[in-house]
């Protein structure tokens, strides 16, 4: 009863600071649903501000000016944090954040984390910072494998699995949403012929930051400029994203050369019950085995093979217990874990308070 008592005690005591960029509002989000799992939480932008105009001041100023004012801002954060009440600190990009000021967080007594939102191949400069973590974690299974971070697979948000179409009721067969660079013109290119000689139905939603730029970038590749009338550079709605995707049998994932991990989108699709058409091939290996069947393999090679076996896959709800491991409840209560936080709500000390009740 003592330590049941003094358990509960100390998760009252705790407070993290989620340190991030603002992206799509996900850490923000991530912080609410810490609230909401009983771990007061705060989100700390590491940027001075994501808009546009201080951005291109920034650029357009004297290096030396724009760090001034950075770490101004960082300055005034770690007072904020140190100052705060707070226990533990997760941060996530380490865009700005230095070994320093880590340092600092942890005299204050802050048991500060990490964890990887991109792949250490696009931000190499974060890995000196582990030796000063009390942990790290990470979505990137090579990552994982490579530093040894703790392997936390990212989720899905917003879905409600009782309005999860069935099979029947999803008109499009393949759904793709994202930027087109790389190779993805040809593959989507491809993709879109092959559909045509099968009857299927395609939907591509395809962002470039300028259509201008993109017929000059592409104005000798044909198979580009085939879907230039489709390129938009107008962001698309995270509700209608949700939405073509609970109409698809199939999403169609083109993942990043230089990560490992399955994307925000990738769960998302799983979780609207589409089969998962993706062309990285350390899906199958970062899935629960028991999504392993909604997930093929998109093979550049062989387009039309992957197409034909991802239309023989079973679409739709899934199975009540799949939806926990591509949800944020689950994702947090492993950042909590890594972090050495125990959720009032978890379901270990609800059983032992009401066992003692």
């Amino acid at each position: 009863v003592v330590q049941l008592c003094l358990g509960m005690w100390s998760v009252r005591s705790m407070k993290l600071a989620i340190i991030s960029l603002s992206t799509f509002g996900y850490f923000e989000r991530m912080a609410d649903k810490a609230i909401e799992m009983g771990v007061p939480a705060v989100f700390f932008d590491e940027r001075p501000s994501n808009g546009f105009w201080v951005k291109f001041f920034l650029r357009a100023m004297p290096k030396s000016f724009a760090r001034w004012f950075v770490r101004r801002h960082v300055h005034e954060q770690l007072a904020k944090i140190a100052g705060g009440g707070f226990t533990h600190a997760l941060i996530v990009f380490a865009e700005v954040y230095s070994v320093t000021d880590i340092e600092l967080l942890k005299s204050k007594g802050i048991r500060v984390s990490r964890f990887t939102w991109d792949s250490t191949q696009n931000r190499a400069s974060v890995v000196e910072l582990d030796n000063h973590m009390y942990a790290v974690g990470s979505f990137d299974p090579d990552d994982c494998s490579q530093y040894g971070y703790k392997y936390i697979p990212l989720y899905s948000e917003g879905i409600a699995p009782a309005n999860v179409n069935s099979a029947s009721d999803r008109s499009i067969d393949f759904y793709f949403c994202g930027t087109v660079h790389t190779d993805r013109a040809s593959i989507l290119h491809q993709m879109q012929q092959i559909a045509e000689e099968k009857g299927w139905s395609v939907r591509w939603q395809l962002f470039f930051h300028s259509r201008f730029a993109y017929y000059l970038k592409n104005f000798r590749d044909k198979a580009a400029l085939a879907l230039y009338p489709q390129i938009t550079s107008t962001s698309f709605p995270h509700t209608e994203i949700l939405q073509l995707s609970r109409e698809s049998r199939i999403v169609v994932d083109i993942h990043h050369a230089k990560q490992s991990g399955l994307t925000m989108r990738s769960y998302e699709a799983l979780a609207q019950g589409a089969v998962l058409l993706t062309t990285n091939e350390r899906a199958l290996t970062a899935i629960t085995p028991d999504l392993a069947d909604r997930v093929v393999y998109l093979d550049r090679a062989n387009l039309r093979a992957s197409m034909d076996e991802a239309v023989k896959r079973t679409c739709g709800p899934l199975k009540q217990e799949q939806y926990y491991e591509l949800s944020h409840d689950r994702f947090m209560r492993q950042i909590f874990s890594l972090l050495g936080i125990t959720s009032p709500d978890d379901k270990s000390l609800q059983r032992a308070a009401r066992h003692y009740s």
